[in-house]
């Protein structure tokens, strides 16, 4: 296969991508997302290992001047906003707007143990100049509280996304992780949210936010990956056994 092949497998599967995330926006959806090309910098440091977040934030447009600039392109990464309730510590949001809590206009304490309601999260995809062959990158961006996520990792250590996981199906399984929807018990990144999730995952706290991601979507309440079944407000699965998720792990 020569460079053009590669070239043109990688812009069909882009392409592919991008018309499934322009599917998500719409009346009633809570998910939105900027775009951009990938500039020469970041393509030199994602061969190399490594993607820094003051570089790969750079560029991004909303959708119609990215269609407008680019018409006959897709995007290689996405800023995506999930505008849906999830948690996170105070003090992580403290160090993350760098402000006092009542001054940023932030909502008070969800729980006695210092956790707060986020209203919106941001996370990057980046495909790679290899991509299909390389998979993309994930950078997660705004402070949260979750077994899966931490730091700046989602779901990229112990059990990452099957190679052929779709963009558009990530950002609707993070937007259930953020709302406490989907959560993994058994392969998780945050020992202390694992905890929390498993105590209250019988009570009302869980999910944090029941709205649909998708206006036409028809979802789970809860989806316990590789765990108990049982979900607050949803009887037990008939003979037990693995929610299976919306999307694919390994």
């Amino acid at each position: 296969m020569t460079d053009d092949d590669d070239d043109d497998v990688r812009e069909v599967r882009l392409r592919s991508e991008f018309d499934d995330m322009l599917a998500l926006r719409g009346p009633g959806s809570l998910i939105d997302f900027q775009c951009a090309p990938l500039g020469a910098e970041e393509s030199i440091d994602l061969a190399r290992g490594r993607a820094r977040p003051d570089v790969v934030l750079r560029g991004f447009m909303s959708v119609e001047a990215f269609q407008r600039r680019h018409p006959q392109r897709a995007p290689d990464k996405y800023l995506i906003m999930l505008r849906c309730r999830g948690v996170a510590k105070l003090a992580d949001v403290k160090r993350a707007f760098g402000t006092d809590h009542a001054a940023a206009g932030l909502p008070q304490p969800f729980t006695a143990d210092g956790l707060v309601v986020i209203e919106e999260h941001q996370f990057e995809a980046i495909f790679p100049l290899q991509y299909p062959e390389a998979l993309p990158h994930f950078i997660w961006l705004t402070p949260i509280f979750h077994p899966n996520i931490q730091g700046r990792n989602l779901c990229t250590t112990g059990r990452p996304f099957a190679p052929g996981t779709r963009l558009a199906d990530i950002c609707r399984m993070a937007g259930q992780m953020v709302q406490y929807r989907n959560f993994n018990p058994e392969s998780y990144l945050d020992a202390e949210a694992r905890e929390w999730a498993v105590t209250n995952r019988r009570t009302d706290r869980l999910p944090v936010d029941r709205r649909p991601l998708v206006a036409s979507a028809d979802e789970r309440l809860i989806i316990f990956v590789d765990g108990d079944p049982g979900a607050a407000g949803e009887p037990e699965r008939p003979g037990g056994g693995p929610v299976r998720s919306l999307v694919e792990w390994v």
